[in-house]
């Protein structure tokens, strides 16, 4: 049996009809993503009972434009976009909080496990290069060049003298089942632009 995945209809800041609709790389063109340097990556998306998963990168302000997100609005796409071949969401080890079950057990006596694991959860974050290869490829790189097609993405980062490459797998993502999705519409249509980041579907 045959999956499609469609382009979520998505709006920024806010949930439909308050929010706005976003623009995409179709409105404006893949030249404003262009010669920008990647702050860093995060997933985005909501739908109101939980995330949608949207691979999202936050690119550097420049003399043109400001700090902006490039978003793509495909169901989960941050498990499975390619980077350098292999799916993102495969690249992201979190170390496991220690004890956790005993940890678990004393805070019904005590409000202290729960603060030492919100401190484990902030030196984490602080040392998240070590447990995310993303993160450590995508933060500092610049985007050198983006090919997207009805049916293709393919974008291109420079970081050093290494080139380093985000793409859609041709073939459609892999569902658990081992069947693929195939994606319907442009991925022009796909991407999009949103300087606050906030999109909800």
């Amino acid at each position: 049996m045959t999956e499609y995945l469609n382009i979520s209809i998505c709006t920024e800041d806010d949930y439909a009809p308050r929010g706005k609709k976003p623009i995409t790389l179709r409105d404006i063109g893949v030249e404003r993503i262009l010669n920008r340097r990647v702050l860093t990556w995060s997933v985005k998306g909501s739908y109101g009972a939980g995330g949608t998963g949207f691979f999202a990168i936050q690119m550097e302000a420049n003399q043109h434009y400001p700090e902006e997100w490039l978003i793509l609005a495909l169901w989960g796409s941050s498990t499975w976009l390619l980077l350098d071949g292999k799916e993102v969401g495969k690249l992201v080890t979190p170390p496991r909080i220690p004890c956790v079950r005993l940890i678990n057990f004393f805070n019904r006596f005590s409000r202290l496990p729960m603060q030492l694991i919100w401190k484990f959860q902030a030196v984490v974050t602080n040392f998240r290069t070590f447990y995310d290869e993303a993160e450590r490829t995508l933060s500092g790189a610049r985007i050198i060049k983006a090919d997207i097609a009805e049916r293709t993405s393919v974008v291109t980062l420079q970081k050093g003298n290494v080139n380093h490459i985000l793409e859609i797998p041709q073939d459609g993502p892999t569902l658990p089942s081992g069947e693929k999705w195939i994606i319907k519409g442009h991925h022009l249509d796909a991407w999009l632009i949103s300087k606050s980041g906030s999109i909800y579907c």
